[in-house]
């Protein structure tokens, strides 16, 4: 999975710092249609279950490029920590 991938390499427990990852497998699956009926109310009930499908999947896909942009920034701001830390100090 590419989050475990970055979390081992960057050493950055991305896990921790968002509670949804951290949650048990069972509670990190998709919602139903069902919740996203019960969530949106009344706006719903104008929607197929397919384009309540359509929207949940793109809700999904916005969070996970937002998630893999912050990851990737997280990472080059520890590695230039890193590499400040190994150069030596001028004089």
């Amino acid at each position: 999975m590419y989050i475990n991938n970055i979390s081992e390499k960057s050493g950055v427990n991305f896990y921790a710092r968002c509670p949804l990852l951290s949650a048990p497998a069972k509670l990190r699956s998709m919602l139903s249609i069902e919740q996203c009926r019960k969530t949106l109310g009344e706006k719903a009930a104008k929607l197929t279950d397919e384009q309540l499908v359509v929207l949940r999947d793109s809700l999904y896909s916005t969070v996970n490029l937002i998630f893999d942009h912050l990851q990737k920034k997280e990472m080059k701001k520890n590695e230039k920590n890193q590499n400040e830390n190994l150069t030596p100090a001028t004089i």
